[in-house]
């Protein structure tokens, strides 16, 4: 299914763009909401072929159209990053709007599947979650370092 040289496919309901380069596909969302579930069937049925096909891909989401994603899109991300890891493949998320990104980072996908925001973030509710999140497990670590400290030696 994927040549070594480039190539791009438009699937016929025109939700989605793909761009072929070897192992590199970068698929370009091409409507706002991801949230029609006969969009995401044909949408993931399509993307888990190319991961069932292509080993070692390198899957590169592009969201720079996209405001509103689904549960059932959250879910089926993470299934897909999975098999793409039972590959040796790799998922990436880019162009991510502030909205888009609360809701990955509020469902932890930002854990498993790297992201990267699109430029103007200014003044984004969920970097404030981002950092009470990362400063509460700083935090974590100290006090653990701290009753290891206190502990008597040799108990």
């Amino acid at each position: 299914m994927l040549s070594g040289r480039g190539c791009t496919t438009v699937d016929p309901k025109r939700i989605f763009e793909l761009k072929h380069e070897g192992s590199k596909v970068q698929c370009q969302f091409l409507i706002e909401h991801l949230i029609a579930r006969t969009d995401l069937d044909t949408l993931f049925n399509y993307l888990n072929q190319l991961v069932k096909e292509q080993e070692e891909i390198e899957l590169t989401l592009d969201f720079a159209h996209v405001t509103n994603i689904s549960s059932v899109f959250i879910g089926e991300l993470m299934a897909l990053a999975s098999r793409a890891h039972s590959v040796e493949g790799t998922v990436e998320l880019i162009n991510v709007n502030d909205q888009v990104y609360e809701i990955l980072v509020l469902t932890y996908i930002d854990k498993h599947i790297p992201i990267k925001r699109c430029v103007n973030r200014h003044k984004n509710p969920v970097s404030k979650l981002a950092a009470k999140r990362a400063k509460s497990q700083q935090g974590n670590m100290l006090k653990k370092i701290k009753s290891l400290a206190l502990k008597p030696f040799g108990s």
